[in-house]
């Protein structure tokens, strides 16, 4: 998204980055070299401030990717995903930000198994064509996401 940090945490330890990362848009990236930024950590107190800000964020990030993985099905996965590319509780049309292959990849699965999720909420009244969803009901697909639909 716009105004993302990445590699942040590598960067303030002087640590290689663990993962590799590709624009699923086009984008515009700024580069600040290493050793600059970990001078600023270390001169600029507000700059650190907002450091351990974004890694927190990430933190908290990972812990709930990890936790879903953990407690979520597949189909509870890409619901609260879609969800959250949702921006109200009532029935409404969002657009997967990148293709198929790279939406399963952020939430853990297979294509095979995106496929098989979204005809899990197909009952549920969710409808994927292509990167258009139509999503009918998001209360109910909230309460299925959080596990109390009785599923």
């Amino acid at each position: 998204e716009p105004g993302e940090c990445f590699i942040v945490a590598a960067v303030a330890m002087d640590r290689p980055y663990l993962l590799s990362a590709r624009a699923a848009t086009e984008i515009r990236v700024l580069h600040i070299p290493s050793e600059r930024m970990r001078a600023l950590i270390q001169s600029n107190h507000e700059f650190s401030i907002s450091v351990v800000e974004v890694l927190s964020e990430h933190w908290r990030q990972l812990v709930g990717q990890i936790t879903d993985l953990k407690l979520k099905s597949s189909a509870q996965r890409l619901g609260a995903y879609l969800l959250t590319l949702s921006k109200s509780n009532s029935a409404n049309e969002v657009r997967l930000p990148s293709e198929r292959q790279l939406v399963a990849a952020r939430l853990g699965m297979t294509p095979e198994s995106l496929s098989r999720a979204f005809a899990r909420l197909r009952p549920l009244g969710v409808i994927g064509r292509g990167q258009s969803v139509q999503i009918k009901d998001a209360k109910r697909l909230r309460t299925f996401c959080e596990g109390r639909d009785g599923s």
